[in-house]
């Protein structure tokens, strides 16, 4: 809701400007004595009246670029925060793959020593 109206700040800052320029554009082309008198120009042979529109930064824009800031850090941490926990999760399923645990143990011993006594014929008391 906050950059919503920080927006809405924007938007009628340069709506505003624009109307300005606009009024002074109007009045120069239906006036232009009057508009010479308000610059106080005096009249002559050639003469050129320039209406400038100048655009300024809103007072909105330095919390816009705040807001902005603050987003970014926090999608950033969201998203370093979702690789590690991706990261882990992984090497935990290999450390879960990787230890064959006690039974495995145990039957891969009594498996050699199955092996083993059939092909040399011995047998391990």
């Amino acid at each position: 809701m906050e950059a919503q109206a920080l927006i809405l700040g924007v938007y009628r800052h340069h709506i505003e400007s624009i109307c300005t320029w606009l009024d002074e554009l109007v009045t120069t082309v239906l006036s232009p004595k009057k508009a010479l008198d308000l610059r106080g120009i005096k009249p002559s042979s050639d003469i050129t009246l320039n209406v400038s529109l100048n655009m300024t930064d809103p007072p909105e824009m330095s919390e816009i670029g705040s807001l902005v800031k603050s987003l970014l850090a926090q999608a950033e941490e969201a998203a370093e925060a979702a690789q590690v926990a991706q990261v882990a999760q992984t090497f935990a399923g290999m450390a879960r793959e990787a230890k064959p645990g006690i039974f495995s143990t145990i039957g891969a011993m009594a498996f050699g020593l199955g092996v083993s006594g059939a092909i040399f014929g011995k047998k391990h008391d």
